[in-house]
């Protein structure tokens, strides 16, 4: 075989390999482009329907980046306690860590709608984010009650009534201090009742108390 032959079929060789290649990093490119799965409709509403899970949606929009565990459950818990972040409890942190760690932020990376590092703690949109960008976008602002207020505005109600009572009492033979110490109770134990029953209907799916800690996540 001559030399020129020889170069020739050096050549296309060599431009099959290059073709090869750039045939496969297009699809690699490709498959990163598209969704892992497209989402149903039910699969969609599966995910609106939580408020927790739409409060994840609508902070990784904000962001548009990659937030840590303990950041994300203190900007949700936040919200729905009507707090500031500073202002939190370590239960109230602690149950909304929990509740993403062991239920939400699973099944949203099960669905592609986040990507979730559990071994770093780290989460960030998904393939399937995107799907939900449009209901997102015109949902009405829901922060629910602002719960410390409504506590407040009781508390402060009580010592008013119970003042009132005192005042009274003596011009009357009634006794007003014993019924206002019953409106008192009953009116707190109310609050505190009408409280626990919204956290309830919010943690409707919630893994809660199977011992999770906000240390568990290691740094990989």
């Amino acid at each position: 075989m001559s030399t020129e032959s020889q170069s020739t079929n050096v050549t296309e060789e060599g431009t099959s390999v290059t073709e090869e290649v750039n045939a496969s990093e297009r699809l690699e490119t490709e498959a990163l482009a598209e969704p892992e799965t497209e989402l149903e409709l039910d699969q969609v509403f599966e995910i609106l329907k939580n408020q927790r899970r739409r409060y994840v949606l609508q902070h990784l929009n904000d962001v548009d980046d990659t937030v840590s565990m303990s950041d994300l459950a203190e900007e949700i818990a936040a919200l729905e306690n009507g707090k500031e972040v500073s202002q939190l409890s370590s239960s109230e942190r602690k149950r909304v860590y929990v509740g993403l760690y062991q239920c939400h932020l699973p099944k949203m990376d099960s669905m592609g709608v986040v990507s979730f590092n559990k071994p770093r703690g780290l989460i960030e949109r998904g393939p399937n984010a995107a799907v939900f960008d449009e209901y997102l976008e015109f949902e009405p602002e829901d922060e629910g009650p602002a719960w410390h207020r409504i506590h407040a505005i009781t508390a402060g109600a009580s010592a008013v009534t119970l003042l009132v009572a005192l005042l009274v009492q003596p011009f009357v033979a009634a006794p007003l201090v014993v019924l206002a110490g019953l409106l008192i109770v009953a009116a707190n134990v109310g609050c505190s009742a009408a409280h626990y029953q919204w956290v309830r209907a919010n943690d409707d799916e919630d893994g809660d108390g199977v011992g999770v800690t906000m240390g568990e996540t290691s740094s990989a």
